[in-house]
């Protein structure tokens, strides 16, 4: 059992890829499912199915004691996540911000919110943050089965949750980048349909704040501001109006991050501080992020972007390959998180021809709009990608979900159209295949199957003259169900902003500072229910609420790519493992330590506590805690 939800992540997309390859078939022989689905398969049901896949991710986290870089056992925040939560729960008890919550101030008000509802337990609050997820791919699921039928509807759902699911059991930003970012795009595609200059508004405003929330492509912006310009339905002044709708959009966009900064935190001059760092290793020819910092040691954020812009004016050549190479990375990451490589292969597949077919084909608002976001991404990928994997494209996997499912429409009903297309789709999956053959492990490989991939959809749409064919039709177009989505979601966001502005309560520390020894640091911590405990037990006692998982479980899926790796190894059974919030100062952050206690339960009150300088982020000494009792 315990075997079979550890692989969870590779076997349920790749189930959900083989249903809908399944149904490739019928579809190629004619079999029309966009009539039955339309009548049974609701916004509920899929909201229901959505809920259940995501759900299903946390418990495979939590059944095995499956570790994430960012969430250890798939409960306590690690990483950025220890600072987000701990930024959370001190907006929750009405405390200042640290810097580190200024960089992503609308993340940290999502995440108090669903702490509050939680009652702080952060179990629940994963839970909740998961619900709010499948809400997101179920609209987006909604809108592709109205365009483009319930095997597209399927195949888009698969890539949506292979790339959510690990995010369920961590507090990333990347889970409200996902959620804002797939309400905008649906938005601004009810906008562009109906031209309707609210609904284009709030589809650029919200795609702004989710780029706010989580950055990521941000060039989309530039590009899809011009879509009334490319636009035949947008004749004269239209064409001005609505692009500066678009505009005052985005802008506006950056108002509540900007905003929240302030009030919660130093200022606005951590916001975004780390793009500083990424500009500076791309301008130094592709270095990774952690380059700047070797070279000007100590530097401030204003500092560095000034350090980075004279690199580019004086040595332009080494950012463009530094560009260049963060473009071939993109291309060798795309769908790695698929982890089963035949699924990774169809996607992929899809994914090309929709994206060669909304290049070649008619030109509808629709598809012109898609095809600029596009063009946005591809245009933001040589940057983002050197230092931010995957993750950094959150706000527009949904994008990349539709251009799945429109792929996978258009192949079928060629079929139906052409048997002889069929060598054409055998030749391209046995390109999208090979790397599952030859060197698998190398993800150049992958990266060249998807350049030349490219080359042949685009070759053969433009050869057969796709610029004159009629394209599935793309007409009905949510507009209501993702608007109220986002009302719901921008008012979790701003119900911790308004009443923590109002009656902040800054708390006072009543532990004293404990007299520590040389080479020990003292902090000032608070031990409750807001401090997460995850138990390491025998097989026979695994419990999942409170969490307590199996030792031998939870080193077999713990990945070296967490930090202290080494150190969470040696972690002995009947030990437990706290994230514990640091008061030391208003949102100084959260500490990480391990206590030998082996009943469950936590530990409770504000304490002073003496940790080891050197390890800080691991260890106390349980002797130490003053007037601690546990509460069974």
């Amino acid at each position: 059992m315990i075997s079979i939800a550890g692989q969870i992540q590779i076997w349920l997309p790749s189930a959900i890829t083989l249903i809908a390859v399944g149904m490739f078939l019928p579809q190629v022989h004619g079999f029309n499912f966009k009539c039955l689905s339309s009548r049974f398969i609701t916004l509920p049901g899929l909201m229901i199915v959505s809920c259940l896949l995501m759900v299903l991710s946390i418990l495979s986290y939590w059944v095995t004691g499956r570790s994430h870089p960012n969430s250890i056992g798939g409960l306590i925040p690690w990483n950025d996540a220890a600072g987000y939560y701990s930024c959370a729960i001190s907006l929750l008890e009405g405390g200042g911000g640290s810097d580190f919550c200024a960089r992503r101030p609308i993340y940290s008000l999502y995440v108090s919110a669903l702490s509050w509802l939680s009652g702080a337990n952060l179990q629940i609050t994963l839970i909740l943050q998961s619900f709010v997820t499948a809400g997101a791919i179920a609209l987006v699921l909604r809108q592709v089965l109205h365009f483009w039928g319930l095997g597209a509807s399927i195949i888009a759902g698969a890539t949506m949750v292979a790339f959510c699911g690990p995010f369920s059991s961590t507090i990333l930003t990347e889970n409200i980048g996902f959620v804002l970012g797939s309400s905008g795009l649906l938005l601004l595609l009810k906008g562009v349909a109906s031209r309707n200059s609210l609904y284009l508004f709030l589809g650029a405003f919200i795609l702004s704040l989710a780029m706010n929330a989580r950055a990521g492509a941000f060039l989309i912006f530039p590009v899809i501001c011009c879509w009334p310009f490319f636009s035949k339905g947008c004749m004269g002044a239209m064409r001005a109006k609505f692009s500066f709708i678009l505009v005052l959009g985005v802008v506006c966009g950056f108002i509540p991050s900007v905003g929240f900064a302030h009030l919660f935190g130093p200022g606005s001059a951590e916001f975004h501080s780390n793009f500083a760092h990424t500009l500076y290793g791309l301008a130094a020819g592709g270095e990774r992020w952690t380059y700047v910092l070797s070279v000007i040691p100590g530097a401030t954020t204003g500092q560095i972007y000034g350090a980075a812009f004279k690199l580019i004016v004086d040595t332009p050549l080494l950012f463009a390959a530094g560009l260049f190479q963060g473009f071939l990375e993109y291309l060798q990451r795309i769908f790695s998180y698929l982890e089963w490589g035949p699924a990774r292969s169809l996607i992929t597949l899809f994914w090309v021809w929709g994206a060669a077919s909304l290049v070649f084909g008619k030109k509808t608002d629709i598809s012109l709009c898609l095809l600029l976001l596009w063009i946005g991404v591809l245009a933001s990928a040589p940057i983002l990608s050197i230092d931010g994997d995957t993750r950094v494209f959150a706000t527009t996997i949904s994008l990349d979900a539709m251009i799945v499912g429109y792929g996978f429409s258009l192949l079928s009903k060629l079929l139906v159209q052409n048997r002889k297309m069929w060598f054409l789709v055998l030749l391209l999956g046995c390109i999208f295949f090979s790397p599952n053959i030859i060197f698998y492990s190398d993800p150049r490989m992958w990266g060249a199957v998807i350049a030349l991939g490219f080359l042949l959809a685009f070759a053969s749409q433009f050869l057969m003259g796709f610029g004159s064919r009629e394209m599935p039709e793309m007409s009905v177009v949510l507009g209501s169900a993702p608007l109220v989505f986002s009302v719901f979601v921008i008012s979790l966001v701003c119900i911790p902003a308004i009443v923590s502005s109002i009656y902040a309560v800054h708390p006072e520390i009543e532990a004293e500072a404990v007299r520590c020894q040389d080479g020990q640091v003292g902090i000032k911590a608070y031990l409750g229910k807001t401090s997460p405990v995850l138990s390491f037990v025998s097989g026979s006692k695994i419990s999942l609420w409170p969490l307590a998982a199996e030792m031998r479980s939870f080193r077999a899926y713990l990945s070296p790519l967490v930090a202290h790796y080494k150190e969470l190894e040696k972690v002995p059974e009947e030990y437990s493992l706290s994230l514990i919030i640091d008061y030391s100062s208003p949102g100084n952050g959260s500490r990480f330590v391990y206590w030998d206690h082996a009943r469950y339960g936590i530990l409770q009150g504000r304490q002073a506590l003496c940790l080891d300088y050197e390890t800080s982020n691991l260890k106390a000494d349980i002797s130490r805690l003053a007037n601690a009792r546990v509460i069974e």
